[in-house]
């Protein structure tokens, strides 16, 4: 399992511009209160498509409920943007 702070780590090598004047700790919480953020506006989303500006796209839409009466709830699927980002930093390509 990669944790957050992995996850600093790995940025600091593919990209540097990233995370560049962070110290680790502060580069943490910038990642975690956006990634909460996003979660956050996601499960208060109804279906749909709902883009990001400079990020990406996310679908979301209903699980569908087995004869059994499990599952349903919501399922979140993300495409990341192919334009650089605010900053001059390349999008990811793929």
């Amino acid at each position: 399992m990669t944790t957050i702070v992995d996850f600093v780590q790995r940025l600091r090598t593919e990209a540097p511009a990233a995370v560049a004047g962070l110290q680790d700790r502060d580069a943490v919480r910038l990642l975690r209160e956006a990634f909460g953020t996003i979660a956050r506006d996601l499960e208060a989303a109804d279906e749909g498509v709902h883009k990001v500006a400079g990020l990406g796209v996310f679908r979301v839409r209903k699980a569908p409920v087995k004869p059994d009466g499990t599952g349903g709830g919501k399922l979140i699927g993300f495409r990341p943007g192919k334009r650089p980002l605010a900053g001059g930093i390349p999008a990811r390509k793929g």
